[in-house]
């Protein structure tokens, strides 16, 4: 159980040093979404706030784009094209 316990406590120690850098990518693609890595706050209208105030500094929508384009490519490279999923029989 030790053992666990220090990997676990490892594992939290990794992603806090990638929080900011989660938190910034947020902030510019979507700053809606990004708002756990702002505010621990239960409260939707600070949160919405918040949000907005970060909106305003997006200058386009080439990030958030960007993102949507990436997960896509990452989505269609898990299964090929030309592999059968499934087969639907009436």
């Amino acid at each position: 159980m030790k053992e666990i316990k220090q990997t676990f406590d490892k594992l939290v120690n990794d992603r806090k040093q990638l929080e900011n850098i989660w938190r910034d990518a947020y902030l510019y693609t979507y700053p809606h979404k990004g708002q756990y890595f702002v505010s621990n706050s239960t409260d939707g209208t600070l949160n919405a706030v918040n949000a907005q105030n970060y909106q305003s500094k997006i200058f386009d929508s080439t990030a958030a784009d960007s993102v949507s384009l990436l997960a896509s490519s990452i989505m269609s490279g898990l299964t090929p094209f030309s592999f059968l999923i499934s087969v639907v029989e009436p």
